[in-house]
């Protein structure tokens, strides 16, 4: 799955669940580890642009529903019971916290590398 196909599912699927007024947003800050985060203040499901090219469709796609369900249930909740039971009725397979991504220091020289290019 490219970066416009994980977006693409991402509003799909919070076009399907009611959050049509919240925006996706993929982000290749090297400084943010996390896979995916919901955002409510912003309304904003993050995806981690290196997870997206590193990673299977599926851990993708159930990444995704995994904001997307702290989408639905609401900040306060984390991984309680109300979560668990909202991401397994939308399909999450992955229960566990959320998890980070661990990327080798040489690639993320390389990252920054290429970012600094870009600016010049």
């Amino acid at each position: 799955m490219d970066r416009l196909a994980a977006t693409k599912y991402c509003r799909e699927k919070l076009d399907e669940y009611g959050l049509k007024h919240w925006s996706i947003r993929i982000t290749t800050n090297v400084n943010q580890r996390f896979l995916g985060l919901c955002s409510h203040n912003d309304c904003c499901i993050i995806v981690n642009a290196h997870h997206v090219d590193q990673n299977p469709d599926s851990e993708i796609k159930d990444t995704i529903l995994h904001e997307i369900a702290h989408a639905l249930v609401g900040p306060n909740h984390g991984h309680d019971p109300t979560w668990v039971t909202k991401a397994k009725e939308i399909g999450v397979n992955n229960l566990t916290p959320c998890a980070t991504i661990g990327l080798d220091p040489a690639i993320i020289d390389a990252i920054r590398s290429e970012i600094g290019r870009a600016h010049v």
